[in-house]
């Protein structure tokens, strides 16, 4: 039968049959030794650098990015919900995490540093910037803000995530507290 232009395909519309695990290793075995010739590999490698990560022109990149970014993102302007936030989660925990994930380094992070990428810890920090309504005591409104421990994160792991120990700083009064950049043996004399 000739195929004709416009004509579906046998399996257009049905349901394809699941292979039996005897006809996948059937067709494992067959394959299995197969030698294929430098010159095919070459001619597979070629068709392939067309299909993936294709380089494009700068023209390409802008006509791209423009098409992507505002109103052309079809997520533009959206958040997830609480509850879809959940089911991502749920649905990719455990892929990247630990020894799976390609920047794995043995456990090398310190407690502080966990603390301080948790979803709890985003909580608190986001919570505390609504609370001081994203503005510093000096009255800068936005930019780049801190969320301040009035007790010491270090010493007070309680308080952590307390919005009442908490204040919103903008970087210049951040550097002015008491505790920002202190060596350790200060801020133990500081807090004692």
């Amino acid at each position: 039968m000739q195929f004709v232009k416009g004509q579906k395909g046998y399996w257009a519309g049905k349901k394809r049959p699941a292979f039996s695990a005897e006809w996948r290793a059937k067709i494992g075995a067959s394959n299995q030794g197969h030698i294929v010739s430098a010159e095919t590999r070459e001619k597979q490698r070629v068709g392939n650098l067309n299909k993936h990560n294709r380089p494009a022109t700068p023209q390409a990149r802008r006509l791209l990015s423009a098409k992507n970014s505002g109103n052309g993102n079809p997520f533009f302007g959206k958040t997830h919900s609480d509850e879809s936030r959940r089911k991502i989660g749920i649905a990719s925990r455990g892929r990247w995490s630990g020894s799976r994930n390609p920047k794995w380094r043995g456990g090398t992070a310190r407690p502080n540093e966990i603390v301080r990428g948790s979803a709890a810890y985003k909580k608190w920090r986001r919570a505390v910037f609504e609370r001081d309504n994203y503005a510093c005591e000096c009255g800068k409104r936005g930019g780049q803000l801190n969320a301040h421990h009035i007790k010491p994160f270090a010493f007070f792991p309680d308080l952590r995530f307390a919005v009442e120990n908490d204040k919103t700083s903008c970087e210049p009064c951040h550097k002015q507290t008491e505790t920002y950049g202190k060596p350790y043996d200060v801020l133990i004399a500081i807090n004692s």
